[in-house]
């Protein structure tokens, strides 16, 4: 059973509204964006939706403020595409990870959703095609390796899950 479950850059809500409408949870179920104009896009969404519960709180702010804005400990956090954060170095992507485990009971899982350095797995072929960057290709694999080649730091990869010294694996097959 989830209790106080997070969604970390949450964006338009599209995790958190999964949970609140397809999983049971105790206490509050809680969506955490850098952005405020996401979260007044959530608060719009739950208001349109008819959603009448004191239950969910929508909260702006950086993944390492995350203990001092909730305020509790939860056993479930999930981020799709927000951690680490995108300009993250390692020392800033360590910080977060150290936040985010700072309000995690013990047994808690954290669920990262994003892609890889090399840009080549199935999402990336979805960003290649429907979203405009600065990388002008016709080509996927011109794409990618233009994209690759602008990467100055490891982001996703390769990162020490400090607790236990296992890999984080963040690159999915489906």
């Amino acid at each position: 059973e989830l209790i106080n479950p997070i969604d970390i850059a949450s964006g338009t809500g599209r995790m958190f509204f999964l949970i609140l409408n397809q999983l049971k949870f105790k206490n509050r179920l809680f969506a955490i964006d850098k952005s405020p104009t996401m979260c007044e896009y959530i608060l719009k969404t739950i208001k349109r939706r008819r959603v009448y519960t004191n239950n969910l709180k929508v909260i702006p702010c950086c993944i390492k403020q995350i203990a001092q804005k909730i305020g509790c400990k939860t056993n479930f956090i999930i981020s799709c595409f927000g951690f680490p954060s995108k300009t993250s170095d390692r020392e800033t992507s360590l910080k977060e990870l150290k936040a985010i485990c700072s309000v995690l009971m013990p047994g808690g899982v954290f669920v990262t959703i994003g892609w890889d350095e090399t840009f080549n797995d199935e999402l990336s072929t979805v960003f290649f095609k429907y979203v405009n960057d600065k990388y002008n290709s016709d080509n996927f694999e011109k794409w990618r390796q233009q994209k690759t080649k602008d990467i100055k730091s490891t982001r996703n990869c390769h990162l020490t899950w400090f607790k236990r010294g296992i890999k984080v694996p963040l690159q999915f097959n489906s």
